[in-house]
């Protein structure tokens, strides 16, 4: 293994800790923000939705959390990272809550 191989897997488990801090702080906002809404939606649709709404938090929370510590570009990977953990968790939460069934009143 060469020192470049060993720089890149620390840097990679850096990346991936600091976007557990990120998602963990920014998690909480985006499932108020998101948990009710996607009930009736479909996965795709759902994941979309989730997406776009967790982008400005997941941003925030490591721009806050990472200003001047890492590069731009290290920054960004962390904040897609974490936007990705974010969604797949929301997701996740939503495929956890039980599922209201509607059904229609048929007149007698």
């Amino acid at each position: 293994m060469t020192w470049k191989d060993l720089a890149g897997r620390l840097n990679q488990a850096r990346i991936d800790q600091l976007a557990r801090q990120v998602v963990a702080a920014a998690q909480p906002s985006v499932q108020l923000k998101c948990g009710s809404r996607i009930g009736g939606m479909t996965a795709h649709e759902a994941r979309g939705y989730v997406r776009a709404r967790a982008a400005r938090p997941v941003r925030e929370v490591a721009g806050a959390l990472l200003d001047g510590e890492l590069a731009n570009h290290l920054q960004r990977q962390v904040a897609l990272r974490a936007l990705d953990s974010v969604v797949r968790a929301v997701i996740a939460r939503r495929a956890e809550s039980p599922v209201k069934i509607i059904m229609p009143r048929y007149a007698a």
